[in-house]
Formats: structure tokens, sequence, C-alpha cells
């Protein structure tokens, strides 16, 4: 899996792979990452996502992050571009409060 430390950088990936990204989130400050763009959703499709909290009890305690992970698939060679914001959904709501771009390159 990669995580936030890999924004804005590259990544080779074998045909077959699956990719995860783990991103840090906490739904309950309203925020959310989006996808906002995947250049080559044929060679690399996105095949998950869900939200898991660092708080393991239920309901998840108050405040209590996680992490929202994605996951896509190596289908064909190619390359793709990934670009996700992290941002609160409603009108006025801070978009973009951060963000993560990676370009992919299967063989």
């Amino acid at each position: 899996a990669v995580d936030g430390s890999f924004a804005d950088k590259e990544i080779k990936l074998q045909v077959g792979d699956t990719l995860e990204v783990a991103l840090e989130s906490n739904p309950t400050t309203g925020f959310q990452w989006i996808l906002v763009e995947n250049t080559d959703k044929t060679t690399f499709p996105q095949v998950g996502h869900k939200y898991v909290a660092y708080d393991n009890t239920n309901p998840p305690l108050p405040g209590v992050g996680g992490v929202e992970l994605w996951s896509f698939k190596a289908v064909e060679a190619g390359e793709a571009y990934l670009s996700m914001e992290y941002s609160q959904l409603w009108d006025g709501g801070l978009k973009a409060a951060n963000t993560f771009k990676l370009k992919v390159l299967i063989q």
C-alpha cells in the first residue's frame, strides 16, 4: 500500500497487481477523500473503496480518525494519473484541504 508520503510521486506496477492507496481521514470532521481524476479507468480501474477507523469500538469514539483505502487494479500496460482531494462535500464546505496525486506506470 502507498500512503500520503507518496503524493506527487511515481510508482511502477506489473499487469495484474493491485494498488492500495491508504489516506488518513476523519469523517467526524465532515471531510472525506474524493477521487477527482483517474486518467485511464480502462488500464487502471478502481476496484474498491472503504473507510477503516483506528478505533475498533462500536460505534467508533467521536473524533477518532482512520484511513480511507482505495484499491486499483493494473489491468494492462500503460500509465494513469490519480488525483484525489480531501474535502467537505456540503455547500460552503472547505474544498481540497489536502491533495494526493500519483503517477502509475504499468509494465
